[in-house]
């Protein structure tokens, strides 16, 4: 009987096992098998937890349930602990709201016309002018302190400062940002698959290694060769040390790179979301925004994403990293390797030397966009001039390393530009990837900010209970009591309703 070439089948004596076999039973192979099956072990079993509360009423789960974080965090569902938390981000922000109006209405300390003391006079005609007077000042001294005083920065959105608030659960119950599952679930896969990459590069340099061994053994012992055309051989086929002196960096420094790509893009994810509340990232006013309206539904290109462009990134670095490394261990190219190193050691020690001449050149003859000493700041700028066009070279190896270990990283990254929107040939924008993520961000943002939420309970309680839910005159009461202890909003609106005006307004074309 006749085999089919390419098929792997054993021998015709059937004593010999087949490569297929060989890997099955292969270390390798029983470690991934191992870790596939611990993995869906758990899985199994927290589905098997989650089907069984689901049958525990929640008055149980609430009275029973302890104040500090246990394991019956992991059964409540996220979806129902992370609603819950948003519409206490929505109350938190909202008391924020009111304590911030409220101080805005402290009058000055340097006001004469009050004491904020609480003191009160003997003279009934004073005490009665003093509540005049601070009546008439208080909604001046409203806006006064809020022009002085208004407006407070502080540093958010940080690794460290995402990864606490996420921690002690005040990213949800404080500042109502909502992780959605889909980030989860991309996450959990580029976790998955960074163990399987580095797997596979361990099983592929440790095969590599045990070729390159076996191929220099066949070389000594079978060839019938001169002794120049054996040591030629010889210098070609790499020895096991110079692959694993290779390998070894490469990999831990990819997998470096995969780790820290894994934990930025939650925090990436969550200072997006703050650029975009603030108005760092701008939405209405923003001419590209219609394209993240126009198209939604594209996110569900995200998860395949995330997983495959650290894929790219991780195969990218061990290439570069690697491939480096062999390049000077190497005999076939070592020796040019280290020219170029001794060139990019030269280039260096000049440019150091420059830099510290051009340094002491603009203490001494520049300041700012003006010369202090014109005729030295002509003649040190000549001299920079000619020297820099005998060190374009390093401008060259700056860009170009820059750009290649970069590109390398954020290659992995989704969730941010690499390239600006502007960057586009024939109308052809290069980076459409980071659009999507942000049309991720933007639907939840929709759903699931802490004012959105709110504003959507009343809709819906208008709708449930009709008038006896917000009437006209609590309607009224409302608009008199947030224009009396907020009356700076008023200035926000009559400035939108006047930029409306204007990009409403035709255009009159003069003869």
């Amino acid at each position: 009987m006749k085999y089919r070439t390419h098929i792997p089948h054993d021998a015709p004596g059937g004593g010999n096992s087949t490569e297929l076999k060989r890997f099955i039973q292969s270390d390798f192979a029983l470690v991934i098998t191992t870790i596939f099956l611990a993995f869906g072990c758990i899985m199994l079993f927290m589905m098997a937890l989650l089907f069984v509360i689901t049958f525990v009423p929640y008055e149980f789960v609430a009275n029973h349930r302890p104040t500090t974080w246990t394991f019956w965090d992991m059964l409540l569902p996220s979806h129902f602990t992370s609603a819950a938390n948003v519409k206490l981000a929505g109350t938190h922000k909202v008391n924020e709201l009111l304590q911030n109006a409220i101080q805005m209405h402290q009058l000055p300390p340097d006001d004469d016309t009050h004491e904020h003391d609480g003191s009160i006079d003997d003279d009934d005609d004073d005490e009665s002018a003093a509540a005049v007077v601070h009546d008439r000042r208080q909604p001046v001294n409203a806006i006064q302190n809020f022009v002085l005083n208004g407006e407070h920065e502080e540093q958010c959105g940080g690794f460290i400062w995402t990864w606490k608030r996420i921690f002690t659960k005040e990213l949800t119950r404080k500042d109502g940002i909502w992780l959605h599952s889909r980030l989860a679930i991309g996450q959990m896969g580029q976790i998955i698959s960074l163990g399987l990459y580095v797997t596979l590069l361990s099983w592929l340099g440790h095969s590599l290694a045990e070729d390159a061994r076996n191929a220099r053994a066949r070389i000594i012992a079978d060839w019938r060769l001169p002794d120049d055309w054996e040591r030629w051989a010889l210098n070609i086929v790499p020895t096991p040390s110079m692959i694993y002196s290779a390998f070894i960096p490469g990999a831990v420094i990819a997998f470096i790179s995969g780790i820290l790509l894994i934990s930025v893009y939650v925090p990436s994810t969550v200072s997006t979301v703050l650029k975009l509340r603030c108005g760092l990232i701008q939405t209405l006013k923003n001419d590209n925004f219609n394209s993240y309206r126009s198209s939604a539904d594209s996110t569900f290109y995200n998860i395949g994403g995330m997983i495959y462009a650290l894929l790219g990134s991780f195969v990218l670095m061990f290439v570069l990293f690697a491939g480096l490394i062999f390049l000077f261990v190497w005999p076939v190219t070592a020796h040019f390797m280290m020219l170029v190193l001794s060139w990019c050691l030269g280039l260096c020690i000049t440019i150091g030397i420059k830099t510290i001449m051009l340094m002491f050149c603009r203490a001494n003859f520049q300041s700012a966009f003006f010369r202090k000493n014109p005729r030295s700041a002509n003649y040190s700028a000549l001299a920079m001039e000619c020297w820099n066009i005998g060190l374009g070279g390093g401008v060259m190896i700056g860009r170009l390393t820059q750009f290649l270990f970069a590109s390398a990283f954020w290659i992995g990254r989704i969730d941010v530009q690499f390239l600006d929107e502007n960057v586009s040939l024939f109308g052809y924008s290069f980076d459409y990837t980071p659009i999507n993520y942000r049309k991720e961000i933007l639907v939840h943002e929709a759903h699931r900010h802490p004012f959105m939420e709110r504003l959507g309970a009343m809709y819906l309680m208008r709708l449930r209970h009709g008038r006896n839910f917000s009437c006209d005159a609590g309607a009224c009461w409302r608009i008199l009591f947030v224009k009396g202890l907020m009356p700076w909003l008023e200035k926000y609106r009559e400035f939108g309703r006047s930029r409306q005006d204007e990009n409403d307004s035709p255009t009159i074309h003069e003869d």
